[in-house]
């Protein structure tokens, strides 16, 4: 996963768009959250994908890779998140 998020922040590069910082930020989120360095609680608000879909073509790689890293994170720590959103043990 590490490795998918830092050829994502690479690609974002080629992007000098408004969307840009807002995506490098969540995509530095993603990486201190597979370091353990950040909680995953925030991962519902993740909005990569979406951006994904309508900002990039759909040939790009970029495109694939934040579809890609919100899914697999999602998938994986969502449930986690939403307990700690709703305070469940």
């Amino acid at each position: 996963m590490k490795a998918l998020i830092t050829q994502a922040l690479v690609e974002l590069e080629r992007f000098p768009l408004p969307w840009q910082a807002m995506v490098r930020k969540q995509l530095e989120y993603c990486f201190a959250v597979v370091l353990a360095e950040a909680s995953p609680e925030k991962l519902e608000q993740l909005n990569i994908g979406l951006i994904a879909v309508r900002e990039i073509d759909e040939e790009d790689p970029l495109h694939s890779l934040l579809i890609g890293i919100q899914y697999k994170l999602q998938r994986k720590f969502l449930l986690y998140a939403a307990k700690v959103r709703l305070n469940i043990r």
